[in-house]
């Protein structure tokens, strides 16, 4: 195999640690991150979305779990659901 001409490195977000992405799978546990646009809907296709950058799928479901465990010590009577 030989090796990409252009390749891509992409800082995630929350780590700030690179990944090199040089084939489609090698982006599979990275979350492209868009800025949200007023008035846009998803299901809308013909409009340009500013990409923010990437995150890690691993940060992200860290971050949501770290969430969680600080809303159980905040409510303890509450367990809160995402």
């Amino acid at each position: 195999m030989t090796e990409r001409k252009y390749t891509r490195w992409k800082k995630c977000l929350i780590c700030d640690d690179f990944v090199k992405l040089m084939f489609p799978e090698d982006a599979k546990d990275m979350l492209m991150i868009y800025e949200p646009v007023e008035g846009m809907s998803d299901e809308s296709r013909n409009w340009k979305k500013k990409q923010m950058g990437y995150i890690h799928r691993s940060c992200l479901l860290k971050a949501a779990s770290l969430k969680i465990k600080y809303n159980e010590e905040r409510n303890p009577g509450i367990s809160e659901v995402l």
